[in-house]
């Protein structure tokens, strides 16, 4: 078997790819991008952030997970404690076509308490693949999914997630069958509010096909609210097919010790198709 390996250096732009034929790793604006074998299966031990480590990235950020990729820990499209893109018209899309994920998906990047990781410009989250008329897509995720940040920080303009395909559990995809594809599906972040830097942006799910079976769909976020009391923004879930136990047009904020999640403007619920138990317009 041959092997290539190309290192090349980027302050400007992100671009993370994880297949059986390739494997990057972004970190600080270093990208380093190895093409190997057909039969090499990709594992990283740990996290997998499309941003930097301490240091920004300027320009877009892009995560792509195909074939039998394993990621052990989460994915993020933003930086850890380092910012992604400088204004409005960068972007920031994590795309997760196949492969494994053992913890959580996040739009958004990885802050703390004293270090907020904002992402400027539009996140999309993809799980799956739109083709242009059909989807496809065949990742097994042991987590969450969120559009937003995890701990600290947020995007700074709209969010979308996109859940089009996942590899999927056995029966007809009937409320009789047992278990669920995706445990837990969020527009908002995790214990990290959602407040872009102006009045009327979005949170967007959409779950797309009958395919899709999620136990948990929330517009909003986990212990976390979407906008303030003076940055107004809106949550917009649109169910097009799929089992799904629970959907709440907001967030989730039950739990001892959960501070809440509230919404900030507009809360909108679409459902056009599919199998639907509990539905709530408001958080839980």
């Amino acid at each position: 078997m041959t092997r290539k390996k190309y290192i090349a250096m980027k302050y400007n732009k992100a671009f993370f790819a994880l297949s059986r034929w390739c494997a990057g790793m972004m970190m600080g604006g270093l990208l380093v991008f190895g093409t190997f074998g057909a039969s090499a299966q990709v594992v990283v031990n740990g996290n997998v952030f499309g941003g930097g480590n301490a240091a920004d990235v300027t320009g877009n950020s892009t995560v792509l997970m195909q074939d039998n990729a394993t990621v052990e820990t989460d994915v993020y499209g933003g930086g850890a404690l380092a910012d992604v893109g400088t204004n409005n018209s960068n972007a920031t899309t994590v795309t997760i076509e196949g492969g494994t994920v053992g913890g959580n998906v996040y739009g958004g990047g990885l802050g703390n308490a004293g270090t907020a990781a904002l992402v400027n410009g539009v996140v999309t989250v993809n799980i799956g693949k739109d083709n242009g008329g059909s989807v496809s897509g065949d990742a097994t995720i042991g987590g969450a999914v969120f559009g937003c940040n995890n701990v600290n920080g947020t995007p700074k303009d709209n969010v979308f997630v996109n859940i089009y395909k996942t590899a999927r559990t056995g029966g007809v995809n009937t409320v009789s069958d047992n278990g669920f594809a995706l445990s837990e599906v969020f527009g908002g972040g995790n214990k990290a509010a959602y407040l872009p830097a102006t009045t009327g942006k979005v949170t967007t799910v959409h779950i797309y096909t009958c395919d899709n079976t999620i136990q948990y769909v929330y517009g909003g976020g986990n212990a976390a609210d979407v906008g303030n009391s003076t940055t107004s923004s809106a949550t917009d879930v649109i169910i097009d097919g799929g089992r799904i136990e629970w959907v709440f047009g907001g967030g989730n904020g039950a739990g001892a010790g959960n501070p809440g999640a509230n919404v900030f403007g507009n809360v909108t619920v679409d459902y056009h198709a599919g199998e639907i138990t509990y539905l709530f317009g408001g958080s839980n």
